[in-house]
């Protein structure tokens, strides 16, 4: 799937619970942000053409995106189909929801 965020989306910290994810970039910043099982940021990642193009995410990873540039475009790839039961909010994020 193609996805355009501009820079006051938020995408709660969640992971997946059957699936790997992984993002290709085509334009714009952002960041990538993994996260212990408690909230503890494990890993920061940098995407951009300059930076890292494509990032792969493990399941049943807490992971969330930070956009940086006013438009960040790419391209999300996940087994599918999507079902809300296969993923998981951090409870310990404020107002998380999807």
């Amino acid at each position: 799937m193609v996805i355009l965020h501009n820079k006051i989306t938020h995408v709660p910290i969640h992971k997946h619970l059957h699936s790997e994810e992984i993002i290709n970039v085509f334009s714009g910043s952002a960041v990538i942000k993994f996260y212990e099982n408690n909230g503890v940021v494990s890993k920061t990642i940098k995407l951009s053409q300059d930076n890292c193009l494509t990032v792969k995410i493990p399941k049943n990873v807490f992971h969330s995106l930070i956009v940086k540039s006013d438009w960040f475009l790419f391209q999300e790839i996940i087994k599918g189909p999507f079902k809300p039961k296969n993923t998981k909010l951090a409870s310990w994020e404020k107002g998380n929801s999807i």
